[in-house]
């Protein structure tokens, strides 16, 4: 049996339009990208909010999503959401580095960008100035921006729009994105949009542009997240499933998440404490609440409940005891006071402050003193290293009672000597990154959002003499070793546990002898023979 099957031939107009979509397709291929883009990134191109952030995948088609969205404000239309732009006008593409990054960033605009009919460029790149100028009717100007230049890079004019392809982690991240914020025209909105894969762990990119419940989020900031597996070819995409898997292999099982699912995930790259560890971890935190601890009296200071300095996690409960490490600064930018206190019974950390605007003698004032005398007058262990060290220990040994003495030995004099605070040496440096290790190894340790974060951008460096744990550029420790200096000595020196005397202390009551009252005796067991 022979099966035949009508075909009907393509109509003039079809005809016409196949041809209309194929010379836009080579002269003006930012116009056809609607056509070819994988459909679970649309909802990202149709808001038009002023901030828009897409979190996806390697190899998903994010930084094709940000080259289109960038050659559209520079062309003056956007083919999806039908938006004009005035132009000529000046937009950024910022990269991570201008050389691995960038090249990516270069190329993916260059396939967006107008071509003559003569299938020549209509723009031309500047590589001494990093800068694409586009032809006529256009004229508008692309300028490429390296994030390792810091924020002095984005110094300038307003821009019409600016695409962030990959946010740059640590403190020089923030101020280059802060700088971006500030150049907006005025009365015309200024364009943001960023594409990364989430793999800075949950820094300040992640409070400021992701989590809506944090108080640093930038409000109307718009979220999008795919996945790898929406890049299916069954799907719109261009990925087998076979390709997925294979080279999904290769990722480490803790960036899987974000290398794949676009997730932001808890734990930075290359961490020196454990992914799995420091994840689980994280699962059990508690997200604490900001207080001022005050002295309002002669009697035990109190946390007044408005925004402050130390944030809490736990209540002080009476009979426990507690520990409170201290990292201190100078009170400049960069420089940041490290504090924290322990509960001895279970380790967890119940109150931490981080601050890099007090010197020493304030921060004890507003923080270390009372927070410390309201804790149970916990044991205060305030690092004694150098200037800040010797300031902070100033700050707190006339006032308070409590103050940790370390025992060393003096190899010049041969004799232990009683010093007040903890000396960080390489040899009690290591003391601090393996109590660290212990804690979270064995487990059900109450910890921080922020103490997490911290720990998960320390990495192990080689040096001369070995491994050093270090803080990733633009990242900070001290919280981390305040809370290492406070477990070293809990280990070092356990509390003393003493038996419940009540429970063994002898009872005595009156014994009536034949029915006379003679006074308290000793309850006893007695035979009569």
């Amino acid at each position: 049996m022979v099966v035949t099957v009508e075909r009907s031939l393509p109509s003039r107009q079809d005809l016409e339009l196949l041809r209309e979509y194929q010379e836009r397709s080579r002269t003006h291929p930012w116009l056809t990208y609607e056509f070819t883009a994988v459909p679970a990134i649309l909802p990202w191109h149709l808001s038009d909010a002023d901030i828009r952030v897409l979190a996806g995948p390697n190899r998903g088609g994010k930084t094709t999503a940000g080259a289109f969205e960038l050659v559209s404000y520079a062309t003056g239309w956007n083919p999806i959401r039908n938006e004009h732009y005035p132009y000529p006008n000046v937009c950024w593409g910022v990269c991570l580095d201008l050389k691995s990054l960038g090249k990516v960033m270069i190329r993916k605009l260059i396939e967006m960008l107008p071509v003559k009919k003569d299938g020549t460029p209509n723009w031309k790149y500047h590589k001494q100035d990093s800068m694409f100028t586009l032809g006529p009717p256009w004229h508008s100007e692309i300028h490429i921006k390296n994030q390792e230049d810091g924020p002095e890079r984005f110094y300038g004019e307003g821009c019409t729009a600016i695409w962030v392809d990959e946010g740059k982690a640590g403190d020089t991240g923030q101020e280059n994105f802060n700088e971006m914020l500030a150049r907006q025209i005025p009365d015309q909105p200024l364009k943001i949009i960023v594409t990364l894969t989430p793999l800075n762990g949950y820094g300040w990119f992640w409070r400021r542009l992701w989590d809506k419940d944090s108080r640093d989020f930038i409000q109307g900031t718009f979220r999008h997240k795919f996945t790898i597996w929406d890049c299916l070819k069954e799907k719109g995409g261009f990925w087998t499933r076979e390709q997925v898997e294979s080279f999904s292999r290769s990722y480490p099982e803790h960036e899987k998440l974000a290398r794949l699912e676009g997730e932001f995930i808890q734990i930075g790259t290359n961490p020196a404490f454990s992914p799995r560890l420091l994840m689980a971890a994280m699962n059990r935190c508690g997200r604490g609440k900001d207080v001022t601890p005050k002295f309002l009296s002669s009697e035990r200071p109190v946390l007044v409940e408005e925004p402050g300095p130390l944030r809490v996690f736990r209540p002080r409960e009476s009979g426990h005891s507690y520990i409170a490490g201290w990292d201190p600064a100078g009170g400049i930018e960069r420089d940041h006071h490290g504090f924290a206190i322990i509960d001895r019974a279970d380790l967890a950390v119940v109150a931490e402050a981080e601050d890099d605007t007090m010197d020493p003698a304030l921060f004890a004032q507003r923080v270390v003193l009372p927070a410390s005398a309201h804790y149970n007058k916990a044991l205060l262990v305030p690092e004694v290293n150098g200037q800040h060290g010797g300031a902070a220990l100033e700050a707190v040994r006339d006032v308070y009672e409590n103050i940790y003495i370390g025992v060393t030995w003096d190899k010049v004099n041969s004799d232990i000597s009683n010093n007040l605070g903890w000396r960080t040496t390489e040899q009690t440096r290591g003391r601090i990154i393996d109590a660290l290790t212990r804690t979270l190894r064995e487990g059900q340790w109450e910890m921080t959002p922020r103490l997490i974060d911290t720990m998960s951008h320390m990495f192990a460096k080689p040096t001369a003499n070995g491994i050093r744990v270090e803080h990733g550029d633009g990242f900070q420790d001290d919280l981390a070793f305040a809370v290492g200096i406070a477990l070293a000595v809990h280990y070092e020196e356990p509390e003393v546990v003493y038996p419940d005397f009540e429970k063994l202390r002898v009872k005595y009551k009156p014994v009536d002898w034949g029915g006379a009252i003679q006074g308290p005796k000793v309850i006893t067991r007695h035979r009569f023979n």
